[in-house]
């Protein structure tokens, strides 16, 4: 196992499960629900650079560590959008759009797992989808805090608008992925680079 090999599994399986926390605080709706679940995506967000830091400072990028995070950070999702489909109903298609791209990637990479595109381009793809997914979240899970009816209106719109313009974006990049000619052997040092998120 690499050099804190657990510590970053642990990381990994916490961020998973703020995700399933956020769910079912949401199906719960408690007092206090919107603020433990604004609180879980933060922390959330800080394990994801976490783990990214401790790799690259005391351990080391492995295929295996790219997958387990890449997997957390798909669950988190996934749980968010479960849970916020329980108060908003349109984040049900969008979430189906989610998942569904998330089977064709992973059968792809299954069926054709020489396939290879731009790695530097790919990665900005990757980091434009997140940042669009994780700021429609952001704003649904915001929208209880807003100060009036007409403000929290604005956060759900722009939940599901950015949201959406994510699920959009994912297929379009998967699409272009899967069309592109390139095609690059599989390297020890850029484990995973080469593949949408």
């Amino acid at each position: 196992m690499r050099p804190l090999g657990r510590t970053l599994i642990a990381i990994a399986v916490l961020r998973a499960s703020l995700g399933f926390g956020i769910l079912l605080a949401l199906q719960t709706r408690m007092s206090g629900t919107a603020g433990v679940c604004l609180g879980a995506f933060v922390v959330a967000q800080l394990s994801d650079h976490l783990d990214g830091w401790i790799a690259r400072r005391w351990s080391r990028s492995s295929l295996a560590g790219y997958l387990q995070d890449s997997v957390a950070d798909k669950l988190f999702h996934v749980g968010c959008l479960l849970g916020l489909g329980t108060v908003y109903a349109p984040v049900g298609p969008l979430l189906w759009g989610v998942l569904v791209r998330e089977f064709v990637l992973m059968a792809t990479r299954v069926l054709a797992p020489d396939f290879r595109v731009n790695p530097g381009r790919d990665k900005r793809y990757s980091v434009a989808y997140a940042v669009l997914l994780r700021t429609g979240i952001l704003s649904l899970l915001l929208a209880p805090f807003a100060p009036s009816e007409g403000y929290e209106t604005v956060a759900q719109w722009s939940g599901y608008l950015l949201t959406g313009a994510a699920v959009i974006f994912g297929w379009i990049v998967l699409a272009l992925a899967l069309r592109s000619p390139r095609r690059r052997e599989r390297t020890r040092s850029q484990p995973g680079e080469a593949w949408p998120h």
